[in-house]
């Protein structure tokens, strides 16, 4: 059997293969991505570059007919709560921030800012921490709000949990905003 697989590999020939995607709009929003599989009924391999870049230069101007569509539902997963080195992760990646602005930027969200008549309000929880852990506080109250406002099918049966690093020492919960409710 180990044979078969070898002799099966060692005659695999390598093709190339090209794809055209293009983003369309129609007559109503939203845009699309759309995949080219051909001209009118013929179905068009494209092969090489060359070809890729002329098919591409003749689709430029010319009218697309969408043949079908596929409608997905796409379940995502929350992302998990920012521990310290994520929140410095992503501020580096999205915003092009350095560690030391973020943690400056963290800070300052922690000590409060003036927030008119309400004084200086804390924004922010806690800024260096390696927990994903939310408070069961926190938790009741965020899905009091989802039920509230959004109505009981946008919030899920149980809270969305996640699990602690090896090794973390989970002394604090994960960064999050601190509990504010908006004026009325």
């Amino acid at each position: 059997m180990i044979v078969d697989r070898e002799r099966e590999i060692k005659a695999f020939e390598k093709k190339e293969y090209w794809t055209i995607d293009a983003n369309l709009a129609g007559p109503k929003p939203p845009a699309f991505d759309a995949h080219f599989i051909g001209k009118n009924e013929e179905k068009v391999e494209v092969t090489n570059g060359e070809d890729a870049e002329q098919i591409r230069a003749s689709l430029e101007n010319a009218d697309w007919l969408v043949r079908t569509v596929d409608r997905k539902e796409r379940r995502r997963n929350a992302t998990p709560p920012f521990t310290t080195s994520k929140l410095q992760q992503d501020s580096s990646r999205k915003l092009r921030f350095s560690v030391k602005r973020t943690m400056m930027i963290a800070q300052r969200l922690y000590e409060g800012a003036e927030l008119g008549e309400e004084g200086v309000v804390a924004l922010l929880r806690t800024c260096v921490t390696d927990s994903t852990r939310v408070s069961n506080e926190a938790l009741t109250e965020v899905r009091e709000y989802i039920n509230s406002q959004y109505g009981k099918e946008y919030l899920p049966e149980s809270p969305n949990t996640f699990k602690s690093k090896k090794g973390s020492q989970d002394a604090h919960e994960a960064i999050r905003p601190t509990f504010r409710h908006a004026p009325s």
